[in-house]
């Protein structure tokens, strides 16, 4: 073997290896830019899908019924505390569902008034 085509072997090796190497690079933070772009949304999906999702209406409805027990419990100086509590929590369902007697609870107390 001549010393030419063991140098050219070996720049030929090198370039490989260095080729591969960037092959990789790109693909791996190609990889991660897709993710960090993807991520968010898909999350967000997944967030939005569960938030509709019967599991969670029921859930918040019986958190509301039992906020509107502590509510009532409550005495003067907790109940504004408790009231912005059941607010926040019955924003995250939409009012057709909940049960007539608690959504118009709800729209009471946004209007301030007791029940």
């Amino acid at each position: 073997m001549s010393d030419d085509s063991f140098l050219d072997s070996i720049r030929f090796s090198v370039t490989a290896a260095l080729s591969l190497l960037a092959f990789v690079t790109i693909l791996v933070g190609g990889g991660y830019y897709v993710y960090r772009w993807t991520a968010p949304k898909y999350e967000e999906a997944q967030r939005e899908t569960y938030e509709q999702s019967r599991q969670h209406v029921e859930g918040t409805v019986e958190d509301l019924m039992r906020y509107r027990v502590k509510y009532q419990e409550a005495d003067s100086t907790h109940k504004d505390a408790v009231r912005k509590l059941i607010l926040r929590r019955a924003r995250d369902i939409d009012r057709a569902d909940m049960p007539k007697d608690l959504r118009q609870w709800v729209e009471h107390l946004r209007t301030r008034t007791d029940p």
